[in-house]
C-alpha cells in the first residue's frame, strides 16, 4: 500500500482501528461501573499488605516480563532491517513481519482459550519459548528459505509468552484490589528492560555488521526466563 500512496497515507490508515477502539470504549465506558470491591473486605483475613519491592518473589517476576517483552521490542525493531540487510525488498520485510504479528494475535486468543485447562502455567510457558527459540534459531540458520515457518513459529512464541507472563503474576496475589498495583510493578521494570534489547542490538549491529549474535543472545534470555518460569509452581509462596 505504501509503495502505491505513499508511507504517509498507509501510516495515516492505522489511526483508523484507533478511532473505532476509541469509539467503541467510550460507548463501553457509560454502562454502568461495576461496584469495586472493599479493600478492607477483601483483605480481611489475609496477612498485612506489604510493598511490592519489598517483596523477593516479585522483583523475580520483573525479569521474566522484562525478557518476555525484550524478544517482542527486539523483532518489532529490527526485522525488517535483517531481512533488508540480506538483500530483500522492503515489502517483504514488511509483508513477513505482519504475518509474524497476526501469529501474535492468534497465539494470544489461543492462551485466552485454553489457559483455564493449565493451573500449572509452566507447562504453555516452556512450549512457548520452545516456539520462540525455534523460530530464532530460523532467523540464523534459514531466515529466507523458511521465512514464513519462521515466522509464524516466532509470532506463536512470542505472542503466547506475553500474555503467560501476565497471568504467571496474577496467579501470585490473592487480593484483586492489589493485581493491578503488582501488574504495574512487574511490566513497568519489565519494559525498562525491554526498551534495552533494540538497543543493544543495535549496538551490536553496529560494530559486527550482522544481527545474528542478537538473535543468539536473545535466545539465550529467553532460556534463562525458562528456568526462572520454573521456580513458580502451583502452591508456592503467596505475594501480600
Amino acid at each position: 500500500f505504501a509503495e502505491a500512496f505513499g508511507w504517509a497515507v498507509a501510516l495515516a490508515l492505522w489511526s483508523v482501528p484507533a478511532l473505532v477502539a476509541a469509539v467503541v470504549w467510550m460507548i463501553a465506558s457509560r454502562a454502568p461501573a461495576a461496584e469495586e470491591p472493599n479493600r478492607l473486605a477483601v483483605a480481611e483475613g489475609t496477612d498485612p499488605e506489604l510493598p511490592f519491592w519489598k517483596q523477593p518473589r516479585a522483583w523475580a517476576l520483573v525479569p521474566i516480563q522484562g525478557l518476555g517483552t525484550s524478544a517482542y521490542t527486539l523483532v518489532l525493531a529490527w526485522l525488517p532491517p535483517y531481512y533488508v540487510d540480506m538483500g530483500q525488498a522492503r515489502a517483504t520485510a514488511g509483508f513477513l513481519l505482519s504475518g509474524m504479528t497476526g501469529a501474535e494475535v492468534l497465539a494470544g486468543v489461543l492462551v485466552s482459550l485454553f489457559i483455564a485447562r493449565f493451573p500449572d502455567r509452566r507447562g504453555p510457558m516452556l512450549l512457548a519459548v520452545a516456539l520462540a527459540l525455534i523460530g530464532l534459531a530460523g532467523l540464523v540458520l534459514t531466515p529466507v528459505s523458511l521465512a514464513i515457518p519462521v515466522m509464524l513459529l516466532l509470532g506463536l512464541g512470542i505472542g503466547a509468552v506475553f500474555p503467560l507472563t501476565l497471568i504467571l503474576a496474577m496467579d501470585q496475589i490473592d487480593d484483586p484490589v492489589r493485581s493491578g498495583d503488582l501488574l504495574a510493578f512487574v511490566q513497568g521494570g519489565g519494559y525498562i528492560i525491554a526498551s534495552l534489547s533494540p538497543l543493544a542490538a543495535g549496538l551490536l549491529r553496529d560494530r559486527l555488521s550482522d544481527l545474528s549474535q542478537a538473535w543468539m543472545l536473545m535466545g539465550l534470555g529467553l532460556v534463562g526466563m525458562a528456568a526462572m518460569t520454573l521456580t513458580f509452581r502451583p502452591g508456592g509462596a503467596r505475594l501480600r
